[in-house]
């Protein structure tokens, strides 16, 4: 109902506009104004149709408005030709530059900057709606272009979202166009540069204006007859955010107070919320000015930029804080059956040949380092032992006796990158404490070892046996709880099990496929749609009407955070 053409009249002047850009045999005659090309038909007003045309001598794409009635009444004319004019007046990123004024035969027509996106109404609605970090980076845009405005002494008076543009990306952007409808002050022409003035006498002015006292987006105060003011386009410019946040308007039918938005949108922040109030209060004297609005979206968006740096650093300090790879020192000796030794199970393995074992000092040595002494490889050997067993079981050093001779040829056994992979350690049996013998013929030696992390207060001293645990309840000890690395990018898997939040909305767009296969660029959380069913989004394309309807709610699905962006194909049955 809401995409219904108003009247036959409105379809009578696009069916015109439509004809006048793609004529049967295009010839220089062609050319609007001698330059211009009109290429698509942007849209139709009551007045004047917008086209996207190319600029055949300058090279460039420009937006040309005609004013298309062919006999416009004067009062038309002269608002067009002042929009033009308060155009030339401003220098702002958020509004158009205009580049040229002409009359081609009895039409009327401006030259201005083409702007990116599409009118805000494709983002205004119950299912299709800004993110809350979004209408804060727009509002400040809107708002600044909007301070520009009333700088001149200009009130606009006819803002709604079907005069800006939104290009959305990374960061949106906004723009404000259609002057047609704005007042101008006395003041205003202060602001032109004019070789020859016209006098305030001679200044033409519309015998009429249009009934902007009625629309829904007018403020309290113009429906009951007052004049419009800069509080009047913060009223208009509070609906506008707030549609574009919620998709729907803040008084309900026949209601008076305004829903908060965080009813409607618990992600809205409490100061946007806030600020929305304030900005639709009955009350003109109520309302912050614009300097205000501005301030205040700024801080909310530093205060969500802040939020996000405090989770990328939790991230950097947990993974900081994460246990590192120990520095072990070994200690191989002759010592009785009972000496501690650096494992909570003894691994035995057959050996061909029997080795016995000379005291020998402490080596301190990175574990998992090969180097050519013995000492180094069993150290290296125990060091990777103990590092498996503690990630697999959580276990700290314990205490157990080892054959002298298991020991001597396990260790034995790290000859560099083609030793072959040790088998995993069993956990301590009931017969912990009491010696193993070799299974070997002849007599060994015992030997220990000893492997715990380097401590510069012990250095030196010799090792202390492990104190006596009850083997039920107290063999092994609770380990530190590892503490989060950080992440890589979103992985196919996070980014698919995200996107089922949005499968009832896409089951809601107009004739979408059975199933969708959505590429996306995911950085610190957010999604922008790359690829829909192996083609780039087409929103404006009647071909693939529930384009947009999908887009949208692909990109309002919260990611995992990651600072790491990436590239994930997300495949959603809705059938």
């Amino acid at each position: 109902m809401s995409h219904r053409l108003p009247s036959a009249d409105h379809l009578r002047r696009g069916l015109e506009a439509i004809l006048a850009a793609h004529p049967k045999t295009p010839r220089r005659e062609h050319l609007f104004g001698g330059s211009f090309d009109r290429l698509e038909v942007l849209g139709v007003g009551a007045s004047a149709v917008a086209f996207r045309a190319s600029d055949r001598w300058l090279s460039r794409e420009v937006a040309l408005k005609v004013l298309r009635d062919a006999k416009p009444s004067e009062d038309d004319a002269i608002r067009f030709h002042r929009a033009a004019k308060i155009l030339s007046a401003l220098r702002h990123p958020n509004i158009p530059q205009i580049h040229h004024y002409g009359i081609e035969g009895r039409e009327a027509f401006t030259i201005t900057e083409l702007c990116p996106g599409s009118p805000a109404t494709d983002v205004a609605g119950p299912d299709k709606h800004l993110r809350p970090d979004e209408v804060i980076a727009v509002g400040r845009q809107l708002a600044s272009a909007l301070m520009a405005v009333h700088a001149v002494d200009v009130v606009y008076r006819d803002l709604h979202a079907g005069n800006v543009l939104i290009a959305r990306g990374e960061k949106p952007r906004a723009w404000i166009f259609d002057f047609d409808h704005a007042q101008v002050s006395p003041g205003f022409y202060a602001h032109l540069t004019e070789r020859w003035a016209t006098p305030p006498e001679a200044r033409a002015e519309p015998t009429s204006e249009k009934p902007l006292r009625n629309m829904d987006y007018a403020a309290p105060e113009v429906r009951g007859g007052g004049a419009f003011t800069a509080a009047s386009d913060v009223f208009a410019f509070g609906l506008l955010l707030y549609r574009l946040l919620t998709g729907l308007r803040p008084f309900p039918p026949g209601g008076s107070e305004p829903v908060p938005a965080r009813k409607v949108c618990p992600e809205c922040p409490p100061g946007l919320e806030l600020l929305l109030l304030a900005m639709v209060n009955p009350s003109p004297s109520g309302r912050p000015t614009l300097r205000a609005v501005e301030e205040a979206l700024a801080a909310e968006e530093e205060e969500l930029e802040a939020l996000e740096c405090e989770d990328a650093e939790a991230e950097q300090e947990a993974a900081a804080a994460a246990p590192t790879v120990p520095i072990a020192r070994v200690v191989l000796s002759a010592t009785p059956e009972s000496a501690p030794v650096a494992s909570v199970a003894a691994v035995e393995r057959p050996t061909s040949s029997q080795a016995a074992t000379a005291a020998a000092p402490p080596v301190d040595l990175p574990i998992g380092t090969s180097r050519e002494t013995p000492i180094a490889r069993r150290g290296g050997m125990w060091g990777l032992l103990a590092l498996m067993f503690a990630v697999a079981v959580g276990v700290v050093v314990g205490r157990v006796t080892a054959s002298g001779d298991a020991a001597v040829q396990l260790a034995g056994e790290v000859q560099g990158a083609d030793a072959p992979m040790m088998p995993s350690p069993t956990p301590p049996s009931s017969t912990e404490g009491k010696p193993r013998t070799s299974t070997g013929d002849g007599p060994t030696k015992p030997a220990t070892a000893e492997v715990a992390p380097m401590n510069s207060a012990h250095e030196g001293a010799p090792p202390k046996p492990a104190q006596t645990t009850d083997s039920t309840s107290k063999r092994t000890p609770t380990s530190r709880r590892a503490q989060p690395s950080p992440r890589g990018a979103v992985t196919t898997a996070e980014a698919t099990a995200a996107a089922q939040n949005a499968i009832k909305a896409l089951r809601a767009c107009r004739d979408v496929p059975g199933a969708i296969t959505a590429d996306l660029d995911v950085v610190r959380g957010k999604g922008a749609v790359v690829t829909l069913n192996a083609r780039a989004p087409a929103p404006d394309d009647p071909r693939y009407p529930w384009h947009a309807c999908a887009r949208d709610a692909l990109e309002r699905v919260r990611f995992p955070v990651s600072e790491s962006a990436g590239r994930v194909r997300v495949r959603l049955p809705l059938e």
